[in-house]
């Protein structure tokens, strides 16, 4: 124990003999001072990001003048796709990749193609190239966040929008080593007499992926429903070819120009001006691109989408009967009264309901957005193929819905399997319709919301309330008349659902 404290005690003596030296020379004045620089953000240009890439340790001068890679690029998932070309100048030209590459013309040159062998080791800088491949992942690390240049005595700083971390294609590997299977077992069937033959232990095989740890089951499904959803965005994604400039081109020094150029200052205030005149027409033509361009490419969600994740001051700067509309698109199930205090509690309840009746109708008291601003982008049930859709399957989840609201409106129970029975549909088709405007309740379904006592015993809906249950009893019955020309006649519906589809109740008033 006596040592043990010894050493403590001369650990503590270090210690403040190495906090007093710092101090010592902070007050002598530390370091000295070379220069101080104006630190200043570069210039954003329209439609352009900034993107830094890392490539493996042992690939060098990537970006050669003389052979400059061909480059593609995803906007919408940062998708990039560099194909180098391998030559003998480059510093990263792997001697022993050469032999592989000719390793299949050597078994065939004692035969009589030694000419064809020829012309293609003439032309083995080209005739092999590697692709890259990488993803743009948007972190917080502050090393990567942004990058710096001194210039004029004034430290530049360049936003970026993430890093690609450039890796080779395993699609790319895989197939090489499969056509260098094929080239070889070819060459060998032709060559009667070989020098040496291969084994099988000695063919690449394809790079697979193994895990240290057996996954479980629920992790094997999520993570081929994260990889399936990833194909499909990238599959849906188009390639934009792109030209690679390297740093002594003309268009790379106009660009960089143009990030350094300082704007002049004036005493009025031009300055600021200027400044904030360039960021806004910098954001309208962002806003352009996206919606002329990359919104109408990647089209894929519907309007009650888009309006469901609008927020409310976004809604409220826009007109009123636009104020409407969003409200009931965000909502789908909504009360007058509700709706009246989101809009504006001054309004008419003329005005309020014939604005209503357009995008809405009348289930039980409570409003319920309309069946045909729903399911419009649909795809087939059993196809993977992206952005395709189905408008026959669409249009049949309509009719599902608007039957399932009539037999509300008329008070009649609601299960899945009268909609499974009447429409063909299987368990998570159901559950997705209803959940559009019901919630479960007793092994049945109801609506979201209770039903508007208060807005049906007023005499003054009378009107509107009449013209609603006509509605939905004509819409019955025109949904009926189509159940009855498809439903097959060797298959017979169950007296209960049969039931409910000839006796429906209308509401006494």
């Amino acid at each position: 124990m006596g040592d043990d404290e010894v050493n403590v005690s001369k650990k503590r003596q270090r210690r403040r003999q190495l906090s007093s030296s710092d101090e010592s020379e902070g007050e002598d004045g530390g370091d000295e001072l070379l220069a101080e620089l104006d630190v200043r953000m570069a210039n954003l240009l329209p439609n352009t990001e900034a993107f830094t890439m890392q490539f493996p340790a042992r690939k060098k001068n990537v970006f050669d003048n003389s052979h400059p890679p061909q480059a593609r690029f995803k906007k919408n998932v940062k998708f990039l796709e560099l194909r180098i070309p391998s030559n003998t100048h480059s510093g990263s030209y792997d001697k022993e990749k050469s032999h592989v590459l000719l390793s299949p013309s050597r078994s065939a040159a004692h035969s009589s193609t030694a000419s064809r062998v020829k012309a293609d080791s003439s032309l083995l800088c080209t005739r092999d190239e590697d692709i890259f491949e990488g993803r743009a992942f948007q972190t917080h690390a502050p090393v990567i966040n942004a990058f710096g240049q001194i210039e004029h005595g004034t430290f530049l700083i360049y936003p970026l929008s993430g890093t690609f971390e450039m890796r080779k294609s395993l699609a790319h590997i895989n197939q090489k080593k499969s056509s260098r299977r094929s080239s070889a077992r070819d060459e060998s069937e032709m060559t009667e007499e070989s020098d040496t033959e291969t084994s099988p232990a000695e063919v690449n095989k394809t790079v697979r992926v193994k895990f240290a740890k057996p996954e479980t089951e629920r992790q094997k499904k999520r993570r081929e429903a994260s990889a399936l959803h990833r194909e499909r965005m990238m599959a849906s994604d188009a390639w934009v070819k792109m030209n690679v400039c390297c740093k002594d081109n003309p268009l790379c020094v106009e660009c960089t120009d143009k990030m350094a150029a300082k704007v002049p200052q004036t005493d009025s205030g031009q300055a600021q001006q200027n400044e904030y005149s360039n960021d806004r027409k910098l954001e309208d033509v962002r806003n352009f691109v996206q919606k002329a361009i990359i919104a109408s490419s990647s089209e894929t969600s519907s309007a009650i989408d888009d309006a469901s994740l609008c927020l409310h001051k976004h809604i409220i700067s826009t007109s009123r009967e636009e104020q409407i509309r969003m409200q009931m698109m965000k909502c789908q199930v909504i009360k007058t009264t509700h709706l009246a205090e989101l809009v504006d509690p001054s309004m008419t309840r003329e005005e309020l309901f014939r604005q209503l009746q357009e995008c809405a109708h009348l289930v039980r008291g409570v409003w319920v957005v309309k069946s045909e601003y729903l399911f419009s982008n649909l795809p087939p049930a059993h196809s993977y193929v992206p952005g395709k859709r189905d408008e026959h399957r669409g249009e049949s989840w309509r009719n599902a819905r608007d039957f399932a609201l009539a037999l509300l409106d008329a008070r009649c129970r609601l299960t899945r399997n009268t909609l499974k029975r009447g429409f063909r549909l299987n368990d998570r088709d159901v559950e997705q319709i209803l959940s559009s405007f019901a919630a479960k309740s007793d092994r049945c379904w109801k609506l979201k919301l209770d039903p508007d006592e208060e807005f049906l015993n007023d005499p003054a809906n009378l009107l509107l309330i009449l013209y609603e249950t006509k509605f939905w009893y004509q819409r019955w019955e025109d949904i009926h008349r189509k159940i009855e020309k498809c439903q097959s006649p060797r298959r017979t519906l169950s007296k209960r659902v049969k039931r409910e589809l000839i006796e429906p109740q209308i509401t006494t008033l």
